[in-house]
């Protein structure tokens, strides 16, 4: 299905990992003996960060997710990993849903990595609108190329 989504080469790359549970959080590296600094969510800073509390179980992350255009409630969905909840994200949302749903995704991550190597803040209502910003911006150039492939 994301195969299909109207998103950027860059964040289908992402999601492929993402629904494969692949994504390098601090607990993933730190199974492959990458030394860190520590292993806590970059967010929240009290939990282990896997991929699960990451995307879906932290409580700042439950904000993005509220605040974004889905107004989801994630923690109220009794996933036990993070490929369960998104094959339920994927039964639930329709197409554009879903698309905005990776984008989020994509989002989260692009912001975590600020956290982690650049100490930049995460606050959820600015990233959803940046999420939002970006979708929209995804489904204009999506339908220009479309546009301008049909005139050629």
């Amino acid at each position: 299905m994301f195969c299909r989504a109207r998103i950027q080469p860059k964040v289908k790359s992402f999601i492929w990992r993402f629904a494969r549970g692949i994504v390098p959080t601090k607990e993933a590296l730190a199974r492959r003996h990458v030394q860190l600094p520590n292993q806590v969510c970059a967010f929240c800073e009290g939990e282990l960060e896997t991929d699960l509390h990451l995307f879906k179980n932290c409580n700042v992350v439950a904000c993005f997710w509220l605040y974004s255009t889905l107004g989801l409630k994630a923690r109220n969905h009794q996933s036990s990993s993070l490929s369960g909840w998104i094959l339920d994200m994927m039964e639930v949302l329709r197409a554009q849903q879903l698309d905005i749903f990776f984008m989020a995704a994509w989002t989260i991550w692009v912001e975590r990595n600020n956290a982690v190597w650049n100490g930049s803040d995460f606050v959820p209502v600015h990233a959803a609108s940046w999420s939002m910003n970006l979708h929209e911006y995804q489904m204009q150039s999506s339908d220009q190329f479309s546009v301008t492939q049909s005139i050629d």
